[in-house]
């Protein structure tokens, strides 16, 4: 009998989490009551529109327009939501208070060198504190997301083996592949570079890249997703 007060604690303290696809009268209805509550009300009614996608939940777009008045240059902007992922309604109101601030910033013709610079990030935990939201720059059901992405594609890949014992991929553009091979072998913390040619689905989590990052791996993972096959060749320093 003693297990039943805990039980009934545990059962009672449950919350029940309802989610949601979206829609564009949704999406209206949110855009209006988070402008009022968020922005005073200050942006424009913009264009809704809905997408399927796995590369992003919400996104601005605006076409330019070269016509005075330089205050409303922006002909057309489309605030575009997401309608592959069923989120709670708090999520979904969280990601769209992300493009707003984005909208906000562009209305303002404040632009940073990053998408989610330091103004962006300051209007984003502001309205975080002040209205008890969740807004983040980036979302956990796209990184999710690339676990679950099983299309076969073509992946050029440089399995790096490091000085520490550890092993790194490499995941770098066509263009720019021959470069990374070049910049890479010389890297003192590199022993050896092997490239891999693999359609293996695991490899399309690792962003293709203009940089030449390094995503550690480990021993089993190489194992299990990299063979013989694959190899095409080894570059030795």
């Amino acid at each position: 009998m003693q297990d039943t007060p805990t039980l009934c604690t545990f059962v009672t303290s449950l919350q029940f989490i309802f989610t949601m696809i979206a829609t564009l009268a949704f999406l209206e209805e949110k855009f209006k009551v988070l402008n009022d509550l968020c922005f005073k009300g200050l942006l424009p009614t913009p264009t809704f529109r809905l997408c399927n996608v796995t590369t992003f939940l919400g996104c601005v777009r605006f076409r330019s327009s070269r016509e005075p008045p330089v205050d409303s240059r922006y002909k057309l902007v489309v605030i575009c939501l997401n309608t592959k992922y069923d989120l709670p309604e708090e999520e979904l109101e969280d990601v769209i208070l992300h493009e707003m601030i984005h909208y906000y910033l562009l209305c303002k013709h404040h632009f940073e060198d990053k998408p989610h610079g330091k103004e962006f990030k300051r209007i984003m935990n502001l309205i975080n504190e002040r209205h008890g939201r969740h807004i983040t720059v980036s979302h956990k059901v796209l990184k999710n997301a690339k676990e679950l992405d099983t299309e076969r594609r073509c992946h050029d890949l440089l399995l790096l083996d490091l000085v520490d014992g550890k092993f790194g991929i490499c995941h770098p553009t066509y263009s720019h592949f021959q470069a990374a091979v070049e910049k890479l072998s010389m890297h003192p913390d590199v022993k050896k570079l092997t490239y891999y040619q693999s359609y293996d689905p695991f490899f399309n989590r690792f962003k293709r890249t203009y940089s030449y990052k390094v995503y550690l791996i480990t021993a089993e993972e190489i194992a299990a997703h990299l063979n013989d096959d694959d190899l095409r060749k080894v570059y030795q320093k």
